[in-house]
């Protein structure tokens, strides 16, 4: 063979091998190039996914933390509501929507704590709550279904004076009234109301019954005192068909809830109480004119809870008295001077909006959705979709 012709099989054999090295190198190419398409598609719905399930976690924070946008949303079952997000996530702009498929309310018996140290249920007295005398500080708020008559000198008042027909102030220094004055709507019920089953021991599970199980329930027929502050009051629950009469200085029980059907008078200083029945130390069935008296206290000291006279008046009087407590009667009043009333903390039932919502949030293409329950500080995930 001639070396020309021997170079021509080279020149040939080269071409060929660099055909095959094209069509190799297209072919890794072409794979490269899907591979690092798929990646790229895989990477972005990846982004997608985790920036729509974090709108799904900013519509459950704003449901746990802003009460506001709850009741907004519970307010109308079946309405989508749509969330706005001030900032990008993973470069989307995030479309969140919440819709409240329904609502209920529960009630938690001791969920909060009481806010009045007065409480007035009467709607048609301008003095449903009258403070006379002098210098009566009252470091809490106040409720009267009626009225208020704050006449005297010096009468202070740190929280809300709530009041639905109207206030009147005649005096000194009782610009704590006019200045914290708020129109209010009538409560049917007072917060913490305790009912007649509660109290009697023929109803199971009632307060009477567990404290009969117990050998804490004393039931009395007429009238009951107490005059030895030597000896505390035993622990329990007191029914007592008649009227009641504490007195003597330094006289106290742990535990003890006082429930008369005729009048209480307490007539003491240096009273220590603490409540049986949750938030109540004293309640009297008793129903008195507006210028009677169901219960009266000339003393100083810690009731524990609430006095509740639902019927009646609550009188409250003396000359530099110290009382923790709360009073909640048809009407109240305070006269004498000096006295300062503390509010006790008295667990009262809440009443809590509850919902199930449907939270849906889009990034991109992809749609993350969410079931989930809500009530109070409890949140519990029904369903997680990813679409």
């Amino acid at each position: 063979m001639s070396t020309h012709e021997q170079k021509g099989y080279g020149y040939a054999g080269a071409l060929a091998l660099l055909a095959m090295v094209s069509l190799l190198t297209g072919s890794i190419l072409m794979s490269i190039s899907s591979n690092v398409a798929g990646s790229t598609r895989t990477t972005t719905k990846t982004q997608e996914r985790y920036a729509a399930d974090a709108g799904i976690e900013y519509a459950l924070n704003q449901l746990s933390t802003d009460q506001g946008l709850r009741e907004s949303i519970l307010s109308q079952v079946g309405v989508p509501v749509v969330l706005s997000l001030d900032e990008s996530v993973n470069g989307y702009n995030l479309e969140i929507r919440i819709v409240a498929l329904q609502r209920e309310e529960k009630v938690i018996p001791q969920g909060g704590l009481l806010k009045y140290g007065l409480w007035a249920s009467d709607q048609s007295s301008n003095d449903a709550i009258w403070i006379s005398g002098a210098d009566h500080q009252i470091l809490s708020s106040v409720h009267s279904n009626g009225g208020l008559l704050i006449e005297g000198n010096g009468h202070g008042v740190t929280g809300d004076v709530e009041y639905c027909t109207s206030i009147h102030t005649g005096g000194v220094g009782l610009s704590d009234w006019v200045e914290n004055a708020v129109l209010s709507s009538v409560q049917s019920e007072p917060p913490g109301i305790w009912t007649a089953d509660d109290l009697d021991p023929s109803v199971l599970g009632s307060y009477a019954a567990t404290a009969a199980e117990v050998g804490e329930l004393y039931q009395i027929s007429g009238d009951w005192s107490y005059s030895n502050a030597s000896t505390p009051i035993p622990s329990g629950l007191y029914l007592v068909d008649g009227n009641i009469s504490i007195s003597s200085s330094g006289i106290g029980g742990e535990n003890v809830t006082f429930v008369a059907t005729g009048q209480i008078t307490i007539s003491s200083t240096g009273l220590s109480f603490s409540p049986y029945v949750p938030g109540l130390t004293f309640m009297t069935t008793l129903v008195t004119p507006k210028d009677g008296c169901a219960f009266a206290l000339s003393g100083a000291g810690n009731v524990g809870g609430t006095v509740y006279a639902p019927n009646g008046r609550i009188s409250i009087s003396g000359a530099g008295n110290q009382v923790t407590g709360a009073f909640m009667a048809r009407w109240i009043d305070i006269s004498g001077s000096g006295s300062r009333i503390y509010l006790a903390p008295v667990p009262v039932p809440v009443s809590e909006a509850c919902g199930t919502y449907d939270i849906e949030a889009t990034a991109g293409d992809s749609t993350v959705k969410a079931r989930i329950t809500d009530c109070g500080d409890s949140i519990e995930i029904l369903a997680w979709e990813i679409d």
